[in-house]
C-alpha cells in the first residue's frame, strides 16, 4: 500500500497530518532550495487559497521542533528551510565549499548557513 511521504514524515515525527502539513512537508521534500516562508506560501496559495503565511510560519516552526525540518537562520531577517534534516548536507557544504543546490551557501552567506547547519 502506498503511503504519501509527507504523510509518513509527518506520523513519523509525532506531528498530527492536517491537509496544510501535508502540503507543506510535501513543499519542503520536493524543493531542495532551502525554501524562505515567502517561497512555500506563494506555491501553496495557488493550491490552498485558505492558507496564510502565519499557518506556514507556525507549521515550521513546529517541524523545526520535532525534527522534521531543519531551520537555517541566515540572519534576523531571512530563515530557509530543508525537510531532510539529516541529509548529508552539512557535510557536502563542508566538503565541496557549498552545496550545490543552495543559493543561500554561496558568499556572503555560506558562513552564517555552517554555522546554522553544523549546530
Amino acid at each position: 500500500m502506498y503511503i504519501d511521504p509527507a504523510y509518513q514524515k509527518l506520523l513519523d515525527c509525532g506531528i498530527r497530518p492536517s491537509l496544510q502539513r501535508i502540503e507543506i512537508m510535501r513543499y519542503l521534500q520536493t524543493h531542495k532550495t532551502h525554501p524562505t516562508i515567502d517561497d512555500i506560501f506563494v506555491e501553496l496559495k495557488k493550491r490552498i487559497p485558505s492558507v496564510s503565511r502565519t499557518t506556514i510560519y507556525n507549521t515550521l516552526r513546529m517541524f523545526s521542533e520535532k525534527g522534521g525540518a531543519l531551520m537555517i537562520t541566515i540572519d534576523e531577517h531571512r530563515v530557509c528551510y530543508d525537510a531532510a534534516p539529516h541529509r548529508t548536507h552539512t557535510s557536502a557544504v563542508k566538503s565541496a565549499d557549498r552545496c550545490s543546490t543552495c543559493p543561500i551557501c554561496s558568499p556572503p552567506h555560506r558562513k552564517a548557513h555552517l554555522s546554522t547547519a553544523s549546530a
